[in-house]
C-alpha cells in the first residue's frame, strides 16, 4: 500500500509540476529490485562525460576483410572503453526521466538491466590476452541476451503512464525524443557487440569468408527479401484474417545491396504488415487488389511499396502533435501522428500483448522473439530509426480513401562514411581506443540529436 501511495502521489506531482521528480531523487525510495545507484552514480557521471568515438561503415568493412587474433584483440579493447561511455549517456538518460516513469515496473526493469550491465562491463577486465578476450566475449554475449527484451518492455511501461507523465512538459514530443534516441543508442550498441561475436567466431573457428557477408553487413537482394518477408505475412494474414493479399514486384528486380540485413527485414516486415492489415480492412469482402513492391536500384536501393488500404486520415497526416499512449483508434485520438510512438490504427481489440503475435525468431533483428502483429504504436518509428541508421529514410506519400506509397531508400554500406550532428562525439578508428589515454572529456551538454541522411553507425550515441 506505501508503494501503491507513492505511485500515485508521484504521478500526481509529475503530472502537474515542473520540473519532474526524477528517478534519480526518487528511485531508492520506491524500488528495492534496483541497485543503489550510490554505488555506481559516480561513475555513470564519470563515463557519460567522455565522448563516445564514432567509426565509419566503410572502415568498419575494411577493417571486418582481413581480421586476424591481432586486430580481433584491437576491436576488443575498443568495446571494453566504448561500450562503458555509452551504456552511461543511456543511464543519464533513464535517470532524467519522470517519476511517474521511473517507477513503472517495465521501465524500472531496463534501468535496473541498464544499471548491472554497466557494472559488469566496467569491472571486467581489458582484454589483453586471449583469455580475458574469450571471458570478455562471453560477457558481451550474455548482456545481448538480457537486454533482448528492451524494446516490448519500454512500449509497454510507457502506454501504462505516458499520457500522465506528458501532461507535465510542455514539449508534447518528450517521449518521442527519448525514444529515438534510446533505440539509435540501443542499435548502435547491439550492432557493435554483435560485430564482435562475429569477429571472434571467425577468428576462433577459422570459418571460410562468405562471399556475400563481410562482418554483420550482408550482401542482399530486396526482391528475394520482399518474398521472404510476404511469405511470414501472408501466414498470420490467413492465421487470424483467414484471407491473403497477392503481391507483385516490379523495377530493377536484379538490385543487391550491402547492409544489416536484419534490420532491413525488420524494416520490411513492419511495412509489409501494414499495407496487409490496412489492404483487409479497406475491402473486407471479395478479393483484395495486389501490394506493388517496385525496386528503384541508383546510389541507393529504394523500394516504394504501394497498397490501396484506404491510406492515412488526413488529420492524422497532417497533424504535429504527439502520440497518445492509450489503446485507443485512431479517429479517438487525433493528436496522433504516423511518425509518434504510440500511433496505431488497429482496433482496440488487436492492441492486447497476445493478439497478432508469432513465434518466428526475431531476436536478430534487435527486438522481442514475440513480435506484436499489431497494434503496438512503434512498428512505423521504428522502422524510421532503423532506415536512418543505416543511413537512409523512409518516407510516405498517402492518398485518404485511397491508399499509401511508403518510400524505403537504404543506401550500400560500402558508400557510407562517418557523419554526426552531435558535437559531443568523435570519428575515428578502433585503433584510435588502442591505448592508455582517456578519451576527450564532455564539458557541455549533449547537443540534442538531428539526424542527417547517410549518418550509418556514426549517428549513434
Amino acid at each position: 500500500l506505501k508503494l501503491q501511495f507513492l505511485y500515485l502521489i508521484g504521478g500526481a506531482v509529475g503530472a502537474v509540476s515542473t520540473p519532474f521528480l526524477t528517478m534519480r531523487m526518487t528511485r531508492g525510495l520506491c524500488c528495492g529490485r534496483v541497485p543503489s545507484l550510490s554505488i555506481i552514480d559516480g561513475r555513470v557521471e564519470e563515463y557519460a562525460r567522455r565522448a563516445p568515438l564514432h567509426v565509419a561503415p566503410d572502415y568498419v568493412i575494411k577493417f571486418c576483410e582481413s581480421v586476424d587474433e591481432a586486430s580481433l584483440l584491437t576491436y576488443s579493447r575498443y568495446l571494453h572503453k566504448e561500450l562503458p561511455v555509452r551504456f552511461a549517456r543511456t543511464l543519464k538518460d533513464y535517470q532524467a526521466l519522470p517519476y511517474i516513469v521511473g517507477v513503472n515496473p517495465h521501465v524500472e526493469k531496463i534501468h535496473a538491466e541498464l544499471s548491472a550491465t554497466f557494472k559488469k562491463v566496467i569491472d571486467h577486465p581489458k582484454p589483453v590476452d586471449w583469455a580475458t578476450h574469450e571471458s570478455w566475449v562471453a560477457l558481451v554475449d550474455d548482456r545481448l541476451r538480457i537486454h533482448a527484451d528492451t524494446i516490448s518492455d519500454l512500449s509497454r511501461g510507457l502506454k501504462e503512464v505516458g499520457i500522465l507523465a506528458d501532461r507535465g512538459r510542455n514539449d508534447g514530443n518528450y517521449f518521442n525524443h527519448f525514444l529515438d534516441r534510446a533505440f539509435i543508442q540501443r542499435i548502435g550498441r547491439r550492432v557493435l557487440c554483435e560485430l564482435l561475436l562475429v569477429l571472434h567466431q571467425t577468428v576462433k573457428h577459422g570459418c571460410v569468408k562468405q562471399p556475400n557477408q563481410v562482418g554483420v553487413f550482408t550482401k542482399v537482394r530486396p526482391q528475394e527479401m520482399v518474398h521472404h518477408v510476404m511469405s511470414q505475412v501472408s501466414y498470420l494474414a490467413q492465421t487470424y484474417h483467414e484471407r491473403d493479399v497477392e503481391y507483385e514486384i516490379v523495377g530493377d528486380t536484379h538490385a543487391e545491396l550491402l547492409c544489416i540485413a536484419s534490420h532491413m527485414e525488420y524494416i520490411l516486415f513492419e511495412l509489409c504488415k501494414n499495407a496487409v492489415l490496412a489492404t483487409l480492412g479497406k475491402h473486407p469482402t471479395g478479393t483484395p487488389p495486389k501490394i506493388t513492391f517496385r525496386v528503384c536500384a541508383g546510389d541507393a536501393v529504394t523500394v516504394v511499396i504501394s497498397d490501396r488500404g484506404g491510406g492515412i486520415p488526413e488529420a492524422a497526416a497532417e497533424s504535429q502533435g504527439h502520440a497518445s499512449w492509450h489503446n485507443q483508434t485512431l479517429h479517438q485520438t487525433q493528436q496522433a501522428h504516423p511518425w509518434s510512438y504510440g500511433f496505431s490504427t488497429a482496433p482496440p481489440s488487436q492492441c492486447d500483448d497476445e493478439y497478432f503475435t508469432t513465434n518466428v525468431d526475431y531476436s536478430a533483428y534487435d527486438t522481442t522473439q514475440r513480435i506484436q502483429f499489431a497494434g503496438f504504436g512503434f512498428g512505423l518509428p521504428l522502422c524510421s530509426v532503423y532506415s536512418r541508421f543505416n543511413g537512409g529514410s523512409l518516407r510516405y506519400l498517402s492518398l485518404p480513401g485511397y491508399g499509401t506509397d511508403m518510400h524505403l531508400t537504404i543506401p550500400d554500406a560500402y558508400t557510407l562514411r562517418a557523419c554526426t550532428s552531435e558535437r559531443t562525439t568523435r570519428i575515428g578508428t578502433f585503433e584510435d581506443h588502442d591505448d592508455e589515454h582517456d578519451p576527450p572529456v564532455i564539458h557541455a551538454a549533449p547537443a540534442q540529436v538531428v539526424w542527417r541522411p547517410h549518418g550509418g553507425l556514426a549517428a549513434t550515441a
